[in-house]
């Protein structure tokens, strides 16, 4: 597991009150990366024109930033 794909604010689940977790609930990092990527993108006037190509665009520009945030030696073009 990277460092992308842990939760960025774990909720530990296990249901004993014991110390070892059975798993995690939350988002990742990535996604929460993304999700104020977007927030940022659409305060600043991107325009997605109610079309399903522009969302998606919107979607993976999201994403784009989040991994770029994510990936300290990415070569930016």
């Amino acid at each position: 597991m990277n460092n992308a794909d842990t939760p960025a604010a774990p909720i530990e689940l296990n249901g004993f009150g014991q110390y070892e977790p059975v798993s995690f609930l939350g988002l990742t990092k990535r996604e929460r990366f993304a999700m104020a990527a977007m927030q940022g993108l659409l305060s600043g006037g991107y325009n997605i024109e109610n079309s399903r190509a522009k969302c998606a665009s919107l979607s993976h520009d999201s994403y784009c930033i989040a991994d770029a945030m994510l990936d300290k030696e990415k070569q930016y073009e």
